[in-house]
């Protein structure tokens, strides 16, 4: 197949899940996460298989620039990347608006919005 597949959040409990998936049906993954212990763990649950590749990208989506470091780590096998899973995602703030501080809004909003659209173009 050699195929990639990009998947955000992996280091959750859904995208650990789809990365097996992935993992066991083929493809070679881009695995973004922000904790780098917690996607090594990922990492070492995978199965080696010499016709597959695992690239991880450790970036946090809160920050504007985090699309943009995604992409400099596909770039090389964009031609190869077949599916993109936006799996990442945050709460935000919960309870009155005027008591939510604009900040968690802006991170709920880049996490969940920006990034993902980002990531899709």
């Amino acid at each position: 197949m050699n195929q990639f597949c990009l998947i955000t959040g992996a280091t959750g409990g859904l995208g650990k899940v789809l990365a097996r998936s992935f993992w066991d049906a083929g493809y070679s993954l881009f695995l973004h996460g922000r904790k780098k212990n917690t996607m090594e763990d990922i990492i070492n649950s995978l199965p080696q298989n010499s016709h597959q590749q695992l690239i991880p990208i450790i970036a946090d989506l809160a920050n504007p620039q985090a699309a943009q470091t995604i992409w400099q780590q596909v770039e090389k096998y964009r031609n190869r990347l077949e599916i993109l899973i936006n799996n990442a995602a945050i709460h935000g703030p919960i309870g009155k608006f005027e008591a939510s501080a604009s900040d968690e809004w802006e991170e709920a909003i880049r996490v969940n919005l920006l990034t993902p659209v980002a990531l899709h173009i």
